[in-house]
């Protein structure tokens, strides 16, 4: 039997605490991907922050749009609906919002694993890879985001009104209630299943070229290119650990047909949530494995900090802290602080007078 997820007597969240705490953590999600991976793509593209094989820079900007498009078509609306406690899209709004979650997922899948898959051909045969560029790494990536359009294309061929709103994620999701998708997901979970165990394997093999290259006295460009990929492959993975148990475990669990349990609700939800903790961290995989990158962070932050203290001490003190320029304060005979500072200095009064 199937559960009608769009019913919210059984699957919406009743309490209003729970909601706030789920739209608090995609906001936070969506937050740091528009921060993060906005900067990820204006530092890589215009000052060229990454020091960095240019076809594993490629990989890392096609990712931050994915995850950008993610958040922004699917987390944004997420955070509404929740605070809404209903659903606010219209049918073919939801039908968007499920075309782009699995578009995007899918994107970011097989950019993660092309750019795993990338890194260990680098290392294993750099001569055979000499001539890859960057431009031949964004053609390579152009086709993974159109290959990518087969999902939501195939599942809205099959059946175009079979994508219903999900009271337990509060997304748009499909039915798959065709009698086809019993022979069409078992292909559609190859498709899945091939790009994370390639994921899994190039990543036991990058662990492995990391341990070498840190035996030797100088850990180099090479070897954070290594843990960069190493890393953002690892979170990927583990991000969809929950939701791959759920998808496996789901036909074996019984089904109550009058009281769903917490693993088709709770956790359910939990894992999906999950997910999405992979969209926010690669601002920081990569501000913690590429030096380039962390150190024009640094400078960057720095320079505006100094610029912002030079601001405020060039600003003029508050009227209520000084009396009138050139008359006694208080009758002692001194002159006011900030007169005495501009007659000293000359460079003050003209920074002050701004």
């Amino acid at each position: 039997m199937t559960y009608n997820y769009s019913d919210y007597s059984v699957f919406g969240m009743k309490s209003a605490g729970g909601r706030y705490i789920l739209a608090s953590w995609y906001i936070l999600v969506v937050l740091c991907s528009l921060l993060g991976d906005n900067m990820i793509l204006y530092l890589s593209i215009k000052h060229r922050a990454f020091r960095l094989h240019g076809l594993i820079v490629s990989f890392i900007q096609h990712i931050a749009v994915s995850d950008l498009l993610l958040s922004a078509i699917q987390l944004t609306p997420n955070v509404v609906s929740l605070l809404a406690n209903s659903q606010v899209s219209s049918d073919v709004m939801c039908t968007v919002r499920f075309s782009v979650t699995f578009y995007g997922n899918t994107a970011t899948l097989f950019l993660v694993s092309s750019l795993a898959t990338c890194k260990v051909i680098l290392l294993k045969y750099p001569l055979r890879a000499i001539g890859w560029s960057s431009s031949a790494a964004h053609k390579v990536c152009a086709g993974i985001w159109f290959i990518s359009l087969y999902i939501p294309a195939g599942y809205l061929i099959v059946d175009k009104d079979d994508v219903l709103f999900d009271f337990r994620t509060y997304n748009c999701m499909y039915g798959y209630t065709a009698s086809v998708w019993k022979y069409l997901l078992p292909i559609s979970a190859l498709t899945i299943v091939i790009p994370n165990m390639v994921i899994f394997v190039t990543s036991l093999m990058l662990l492995r070229e990391a341990r070498r290259v840190a035996r030797g006295a100088k850990k180099d460009v090479r070897w954070q290119g290594i843990m960069a990929v190493v890393l953002t492959a690892a979170v990927y993975s583990v991000s969809f650990v929950p939701y791959t148990v759920y998808c496996i475990a789901e036909p074996f669990v019984t089904r109550d047909p009058l009281k769903p349990g917490p693993f088709f609700i709770a956790f359910y939800r939990v894992s999906c949530a999950f997910v999405t903790f992979n969209i926010l961290s690669n601002f920081f995989i990569y501000s913690l494995t590429v030096t380039s990158f962390r150190n024009f962070l640094k400078k960057k932050f720095i320079a505006k900090a100094s610029t912002y203290h030079q601001i405020t001490l060039a600003s003029p003190i508050s009227q209520r802290n000084v009396s009138k320029p050139g008359t006694p304060k208080h009758g002692s005979g001194e002159r006011p602080i900030q007169l005495i500072r501009q007659r000293a200095h000359p460079v003050l009064k003209v920074q002050t007078s701004i």
